[in-house]
């Protein structure tokens, strides 16, 4: 590697491991640097084992052999820490203020220079850490049905950072919308682009936010959403039938994690 800091930085920019250390940071994740006290380093934190596996292994693949501390708060979320000045300064020169908090205006690179398979890696560990797939059933009192509820969703409150992700995604050819602090898939085109072009890191699994699925590959939910989307299939005509489907679809999915 060359040894100034925008040397390494253009080396390393168009490799696919950078592109996913740049989205688990931006979304579970920061950069610090105290000039003052000499003091530099690199955030990650979450629950998710195998996040936490991916962001460690590609940070060494990327920035060499590197020292990585731990420590797990009173939430069970793992905080990993990694000091080191050379690495904080190729961070720093790509996105120069992490923080997202208080709507922070981050100077986020230009879209229009980064080729797309470094924009799908960037979306593919956003989502897988941010984000989720979404499948649910509501009641529609006018149609007298149970509606199947289908989306692709990432939690992003600071705005200049949903305005990017939304950016890149339109670049992609999605056609992605704003809920509030979401931006979500929910059109069926986007849905089977996402499962076929993007998807989620493998491994990433379901958080305790859904009692339905949790525990359950990301990865696998989309397929099966990506199904109903193939099939069509957009409501039930009783709560029991969303039942037996569920019951249906968790066992076999189960099976499949148990069995490899």
């Amino acid at each position: 590697m060359p040894s100034t800091a925008s040397g390494q930085i253009e080396e390393v920019k168009n490799k696919r491991e950078f592109w996913e250390i740049v989205g688990l940071l931006l979304a579970d994740g920061t950069v610090r640097i105290n000039k003052k006290h000499r003091h530099f380093e690199v955030i990650f934190a979450g629950k998710e084992e195998k996040l936490i596996q991916i962001f460690e292994d590609n940070m060494k693949r990327i920035f060499g052999d590197l020292h990585f501390t731990e420590r797990v708060d009173r939430k069970q979320v793992k905080i990993i820490r990694v000091c080191n000045k050379t690495v904080v300064e190729i961070l720093q020169s790509f996105i120069p203020d992490w923080k997202r908090k208080e709507n922070n205006n981050l100077r986020l690179p230009p879209i229009e220079s980064i080729s797309s398979d470094n924009l799908i890696s960037f979306i593919r560990s956003f989502f897988s850490a941010e984000g989720s797939v979404i499948l649910g059933c509501k009641w529609h009192k006018t149609k007298k049905l149970w509606i199947v509820n289908k989306r692709i969703q990432v939690t992003v409150k600071n705005e200049s950072l949903k305005i990017f992700v939304k950016k890149i995604l339109e670049k992609l050819g999605f056609k992605p919308s704003i809920w509030k602090n979401e931006v979500v898939l929910t059109k069926k085109e986007d849905i089977l682009k996402f499962a076929k072009e993007i998807r989620f890191l493998d491994g990433v699994r379901i958080s305790k936010k859904s009692r339905t699925w949790f525990g359950v590959e990301k990865n696998k939910i989309l397929d099966v959403v990506a199904n109903l989307c193939n099939e069509g299939k957009n409501s039930f005509h009783t709560f029991g039938e969303w039942k037996n489907f569920v019951n249906f679809t968790s066992s076999r999915l189960w099976v499949q994690v148990s069995t490899g």
